[in-house]
């Protein structure tokens, strides 16, 4: 499920180095389950990545779902902002937790007032992802990865608690991925080092269960991994 939320302002993202709700809700996969299919995402040598977000772009009211992935024998419990923004591109806060996790940045399954570095946390971070398609059929196409920034956490927990906060002085660089039948994972940071930055935004909204990756009336939902990806454990 997803609902209608506002920012108190306006983000702005200016690409530099290379130049550069509703209550509609349609299940996808079962988070934790099968699905089809597999893939991957680049763009790398083409400099098309780095002209995704051009110049400037602006992030104002926009559909938003906040999701608890309880833990299992993998993965420790995960929290997950999504935010869509524009046409194609959506902007996700996610946070590990508990028994697991790989640092102590978030011990407990429910804390407040939590501040990280995420130029090195192990156990939060940043995306922005721009999907190619429409509806439930639209696949991922460019994603860029915190690398920088600060992330404050106001409240977290598991259920219906609410996941809420705000990212300072972020900078997002392109990483490359495969997708697979539990989301979306992480594998290295592309070689054309394009980067965005995204001078602050916030976030706020209610947990809830995944019955399975949600879609919005515009992207689908992932479950985002950094497991796979170079100087990151979890």
């Amino acid at each position: 499920m997803r609902k209608m939320i506002s920012f108190s302002s306006a983000i702005a993202v200016a690409l530099f180095a290379c130049g550069g709700g509703n209550n509609n809700n349609n299940d996808k996969v079962d988070a934790k389950g099968s699905g089809s299919g597999s893939g991957s995402g680049s763009g790398s040598g083409s400099n098309n990545a780095c002209s995704t977000f051009g110049a400037t772009t602006t992030i104002a009211a926009g559909q938003s779902q906040a999701t608890y992935f309880a833990p299992d024998a993998q993965d420790p419990a995960q929290v997950e902002y999504d935010e869509d923004f524009g046409s194609n591109a959506e902007w996700s806060v996610i946070i590990n937790s508990g028994s697991g996790s790989a640092t102590s940045d978030f011990p407990t399954l429910s804390g407040s007032n939590v501040t990280v570095d995420l130029s090195t946390a192990m156990d939060a971070f940043a995306v922005l992802v721009t999907f190619q398609g429409t509806g439930s059929a639209a696949t991922p196409q460019y994603a860029y990865i915190s690398t920088a920034g600060t992330l404050d956490v106001a409240s977290y927990g598991s259920g219906s608690a609410t996941f809420a906060g705000s990212i300072t002085g972020a900078t997002y660089t392109h990483v490359d991925f495969t997708t697979t039948s539990t989301g979306i994972q992480f594998t290295m940071l592309d070689s054309d080092g394009c980067k965005t930055m995204v001078g602050s935004a916030s976030f706020t909204d209610k947990e809830m269960l995944p019955s399975g990756f949600e879609d919005g009336p515009t992207l689908p939902h992932y479950k985002y991994d950094t497991s796979a990806l170079s100087g990151r454990t979890r």
